[in-house]
């Protein structure tokens, strides 16, 4: 998202809208966040050499004492939060729809959104497509539309 214009941007919504009509079956496609992928298991760490009885009670008595510090140093009930400029994607799997909110974004500058993935349930459901956008601006009063499309297959 890049603000070209001449002011800050407050207050922004983007819509992407997925087609609903271009599979066979409603089915054939999901939207994901990157949270909903599947991560590669990571490699588990070295284990520790066994220890010799000395270093079995040098190591307990290090943690007594670190345990001791710990619980003599007073803790804060309050924490503040930092503030959030971005929310987003939402996902709204019934309408095939995504949207975003930012708080601002000043002019000249730019900011990356979260990705969306599309999920395939099988190759023949793969295809070029086209999302349609809508960008709303709190302080602007003109509504940003167009497509996106997304072309699938081999460059020529």
């Amino acid at each position: 998202m890049i603000n070209e214009g001449n002011s800050p941007a407050e207050d922004i919504d983007i819509f992407l809208e997925f087609p609903n009509d271009w599979l066979n079956f409603p089915n054939d496609i999901e939207l994901l966040e990157e949270a909903d992928l599947l991560d590669f298991p990571e490699k588990p760490a070295r284990p520790n050499p066994p220890k010799t009885d000395i270093a079995s009670v040098v190591s307990g008595f290090q943690i007594s004492s670190l345990s001791r510090i710990l619980m003599s140093t007073p803790i804060s009930p309050y924490v503040e939060r930092e503030s959030f400029n971005q929310i987003g994607p939402e996902i709204n799997k019934s309408e095939m729809s995504v949207h975003y909110w930012l708080n601002n974004l000043k002019h000249g500058m730019k900011r990356q959104l979260k990705p969306v993935y599309v999920w395939y349930s099988s190759v023949n459901a793969i295809n070029t497509f086209q999302i349609k956008y809508s960008i709303h601006i709190g302080n602007h009063p003109e509504v940003k539309e167009g497509d996106l499309v997304v072309v699938i297959g081999d460059k020529k």
